[in-house]
């Protein structure tokens, strides 16, 4: 294409193609390229899509409640152990300061026959030994005596049976004059006084044993 009108030009294509630098300012209307104001582009300022912010709800009123009072520690009180059925108060001379118990058996007296007193008191203090130390039992007071109510009564450590009817009831015969255990108790089953009175043979296998009771 031949143009011979170099202003047709500007409408056909940019001016910075066809027109030199040193020839810009000799055409008319047309303005150097830098007198032209570039013009900024302007961008639109991007809203962000906010999600909406949610919405406050106001807690309830909290009514605080009051502690429960801490009731007070109670010590445990131990039960006392149930009582077994009382037994009958038996009566019984010496202060029994040894838990040692001789039982005879005399029903017309309260204690024992005057002569036959004496020669247990002797006989107690042969081995070292004073009323303060036993307990006497008549169990001829105190007839039908279990054995069982004697040793919850007496709780003996040492038991002095003279002659067979000092058994109480419930008792299995223990053998005779011979030194043996009852449960925890030491048992001496031997001659009454009736027996003994003018036999010394007696009286020395009676004090053989005795001796280790």
């Amino acid at each position: 294409m031949i143009v011979e009108n170099p202003l047709a030009l500007a409408y056909l294509l940019p001016g910075d193609v066809y027109i030199l630098r040193d020839e810009k300012p000799a055409l008319p209307g047309i303005l150097p390229v830098e007198t032209v104001a570039t013009q900024p582009e302007i961008i639109a300022p991007v809203t962000q899509a906010h999600e909406p912010a949610p919405a406050y709800d106001k807690p309830e009123s909290i009514t605080e409640q009051p502690a429960a009072p801490i009731a007070p520690a109670i010590p445990k009180i131990n039960q006392p152990p149930v009582a077994e059925a009382p037994v009958a108060g038996f009566k019984y001379t010496g202060g029994f300061q040894q838990k040692f118990l001789v039982v005879v058996n005399y029903p017309e007296h309260d204690v024992m026959d005057t002569a036959h007193m004496n020669a247990l008191d002797s006989t107690i203090k042969r081995k070292e030994l004073s009323l303060d130390d036993v307990a006497i039992f008549n169990i001829g007071k105190h007839p039908g005596t279990d054995i069982k109510a004697i040793g919850r009564f007496f709780k003996p450590k040492r038991m002095l049976l003279l002659g067979k009817e000092s058994f109480p009831e419930g008792l299995a015969e223990p053998v005779f004059n011979q030194l043996t255990m009852l449960g925890t108790c030491q048992l001496l089953y031997s001659y009454s006084f009736n027996e003994m009175m003018g036999n010394k043979e007696q009286v020395k296998a009676f004090w053989e044993q005795m001796k280790m009771l």
